[in-house]
């Protein structure tokens, strides 16, 4: 084996070449940056399955279906069932999908959260515009309303992009 800075002889088993001291090539070292390293190109595993971000996904719907209930027997009590309860009713049905979809790990399950989130900020505004008028502050409707419109958009802004460009999300809803 010969040292490829200064051309010297090197033994066998030397990690490095006593003429000029800089690290010596093995065989093996050469075969793997010849082949760029394709032999250990497939060791790292595929992120698929519901892990990663995801968690947070799965968690965050599940929560989503007390709370819209909480919020459609509210609307019932404050007699607000014009916008709120229907509004609330959609976004419970299409949580409850996403729900079903996500642990299927159906290849549906991204089209309908992002269809879902986007239903969620609508909700999230006539819900806070609802507060404002049952409350007896029909000035602060329009400000709850826009803050919880900007809250949901928010959420979507954040969570719509990581369905759409997430190799987890990829690899895991295929069925």
């Amino acid at each position: 084996m010969f040292c490829s800075k200064c051309g010297q002889q090197c033994p066998d088993n030397s990690a490095f070449c006593p003429s000029c001291g800089s690290p010596v090539q093995t065989a093996q070292t050469q075969s793997f940056q010849q082949s760029g390293g394709a032999e250990y190109e497939n060791t790292q595993p595929e992120l698929t399955g519901l892990g990663g971000w995801l968690i947070l996904v799965g968690i965050g719907l599940v929560i989503c279906v007390p709370v819209y209930c909480l919020h459609i027997s509210a609307g019932f009590l404050l007699k607000s069932i014009v916008l709120y309860v229907p509004a609330n009713l959609l976004a419970l049905v299409l949580c409850g999908f996403a729900i079903y979809l996500f642990f299927t790990k159906s290849r549906k399950f991204p089209t309908v959260f992002i269809v879902f989130m986007v239903a969620n900020a609508v909700t999230a505004a006539i819900s806070g515009a609802n507060i404002g008028i049952y409350s007896g502050r029909e000035s602060s409707a329009w400000i709850l309303g826009g803050i919880g419109g900007v809250l949901g958009l928010i959420v979507a802004a954040i969570w719509i992009p990581y369905t759409l460009k997430s190799k987890r999300v990829k690899n895991t809803f295929v069925n």
